[in-house]
């Protein structure tokens, strides 16, 4: 969440034997696929990837009021004295997010410059949450770049810095039931620096089960090159934080266990010169760390991967994950092994990407870093594709059950932030 959208860079071959599983023209049959060998990504025990592969080309336009009716929108704010930007939906289809005088936001950067309140949207109204108890009241800039939920408890994290990726912060979360947020960590005064190895980028926290996952950037006690370490803490603020995983960010919850991105320290002789190599660490693939405290490799990058190879966007739900990987979307079943991919546009990169249950949703935009204005949705169950046509997409999507969102902006209107929009599905 926030006014600057992360996005991340990441070709395809193997030889490929076409299966027919669908006809693209009827939205509630599957898709048609290609079966191929994927050569740079094998899951860790030595087995090849097998996927399944989708022109996007296939999808079924999405016809409002037949797929999905829109519920709601936050068009009221795009112009006013506030601005509000989500970045979860809670199970009843409302949004939650982060409120802004507009004359507090630099229109050069859209970065803050004064404070934000958090809170929900309830019937067309910002309901600001309190403060978090126990803190003292501050007029330092509040920027909430990411944010999401399990569908009961909210997460967020806060920073007072100008900047997309932040070295000062805090986390706060929000049970649904409670009255107010708590504090569950901070940066400390000597933070050595944002997640900063393999292209991680800031900090997205997770919650799975009673807990909240983030990683984050240590330097050793005898100096050197910072190292990346996954950490937990309770969600209800009542416990230590703890070590969890050294070298793995980018915490997803699934089913039974949290999904992370594998990391490995580089050689300072080396450094700069691997082929997947951003910083001080090398991304060498994805592992679980299970509830019963086993960890287990997932997926690793092939030795005779080439390229620039970093993992981008990464999220999950069930035994299921979507992540960019070399410029192709996959989604992956951890547990049956089915993976789907799907080509990116040339040059682009994908934003808004959103998992929860059956349904991930996702965009593009171009190398330009403009929006390709298609909005898609996969049921991994169903193995349908549908398109949304909304050429005002402004990269950043939500779902929660039967509810996906996206926003848009008016881009006749160079004053205008974007509007957020919450539609119902039919599955």
């Amino acid at each position: 969440m926030g006014f600057g959208r992360g996005s991340w860079l990441a070709a395809f071959a193997g030889a490929a034997v076409l299966l027919l599983t669908g006809c693209g023209g009827q939205g509630n049959e599957p898709v048609p696929t290609v079966q191929a060998d994927y050569p740079s990504l094998m899951w860790a025990d030595g087995a090849g990837l097998r996927i399944s592969k989708v022109d996007l080309q296939a999808a079924t336009e999405a016809v409002e009021g037949k797929d999905f009716k829109e519920i709601s929108n936050t068009g009221q704010w795009s112009l006013g004295d506030e601005s509000f930007a989500a970045f979860a939906l809670d199970r009843k289809g409302r949004l939650v997010g982060s409120m802004v005088h507009n004359q507090g936001i630099d229109p050069a950067t859209n970065l803050l410059s004064s404070g934000a309140k958090v809170g929900p949207v309830v019937d067309g109204k910002f309901e600001a949450w309190p403060a978090a108890s126990g803190l003292p009241a501050t007029e330092e800039l509040r920027q909430v770049p990411y944010g999401t939920t399990d569908g009961e408890n909210f997460i967020w994290y806060e920073t007072p810095e100008a900047s997309i990726v932040a070295t000062q912060w805090k986390i706060f979360a929000k049970d649904a039931d409670a009255p107010g947020p708590v504090l569950l960590a901070e940066s400390s005064d000597n933070a050595q620096g944002p997640v900063s190895g393999a292209g991680m980028g800031e900090i997205e926290p997770a919650i799975h089960r009673d807990r909240v996952y983030w990683s984050t950037s240590v330097a050793p006690e005898t100096g050197g090159a910072l190292s990346t370490q996954l950490v937990s803490t309770d969600l209800a603020g009542a416990g230590d934080t703890r070590v969890v995983e050294q070298g793995a960010a980018r915490p997803v919850s699934l089913d039974g266990a949290v999904a992370a991105i594998r990391l490995e320290s580089l050689d300072p002789a080396t450094r700069g010169e691997e082929p997947n190599a951003l910083g001080h660490e090398s991304a060498t693939g994805i592992v679980l760390l299970k509830e019963d405290g086993t960890t287990v490799d997932l997926l690793k990058i092939g030795d005779g991967a080439t390229g620039n190879l970093g993992f981008g966007a990464m999220k999950g739900s069930g035994d299921a994950l979507s992540f960019s990987f070399n410029g192709e979307t996959f989604i992956v079943d951890t547990k049956t092994r089915d993976a789907v991919a799907f080509e990116e546009p040339a040059g682009g990169y994908l934003e808004g990407l959103a998992h929860c249950g059956d349904v991930v949703t996702w965009t593009y935009s171009d190398a330009n870093g403009e929006g390709i204005g298609l909005q898609y949705v996969y049921n991994t169950s169903a193995k349908t594709l549908r398109v949304v046509n909304e050429p005002e997409l402004f990269g950043s999507s939500l779902c929660q059950g039967q509810y996906l969102s996206w926003s848009v902006r008016d881009s006749s209107n160079d004053g205008a932030f974007a509007t957020e929009v919450v539609t119902k599905w039919n599955r």
